[in-house]
């Protein structure tokens, strides 16, 4: 047995309805008796655009994003961690990661881990563990931020 699907418009299956009535007259006035008025709100104040919370493609775009990067050499025989840090307090951060030239038999790469990214204390970045062989080698840290205002 087959059913027959009826798709109803978006604007009626959302509760928007915004278009007109044919049934209903257009030159009918609003109700302005006093004595009939069923609104509850008791709220004197006039709202302003301050109080409501802007959209969030006004909160923040890819413009509030940045790259901030940490690289030196590592010295030989050491176990150093880099640390790319994002440029506020209040910055947050998105990701990071580490890279080095090195093939893997000159240089270890010990571990990967966001910093202070809970803290509101501390800048928050991204640290890279390393430990060079007998040379001192080439590390690197990057993080991307998110600029807070």
């Amino acid at each position: 047995m087959f059913r027959l699907l009826t798709l109803m418009p978006l604007w009626l299956a959302c509760g928007d309805d915004t278009t007109p009535d044919p049934d209903t007259d257009a030159d009918t006035e609003p109700d302005t008796d006093p004595d009939t008025d069923t609104d509850t709100d008791t709220d004197t104040d006039t709202d302003t655009d301050t109080d409501t919370v802007p959209p969030l493609s006004r909160l923040t775009s890819k413009a509030d994003l940045y790259v901030v990067h940490e690289s030196r050499n590592i010295e030989s025989y050491t176990e150093e961690t880099l640390a790319a840090m994002c440029e506020d307090n209040d910055d947050l951060i998105v990701t990071g990661g580490c890279y080095t030239s090195e093939p893997s038999n000159n240089m270890d790469f010990m571990g990967t881990r966001p910093l202070n990214a809970t803290d509101t204390t501390k800048k928050a970045g991204w640290g890279c563990d390393y430990q060079a062989d007998n040379f001192a080698r080439p590390g690197e840290a990057w993080a991307v931020c998110l600029r807070v205002e």
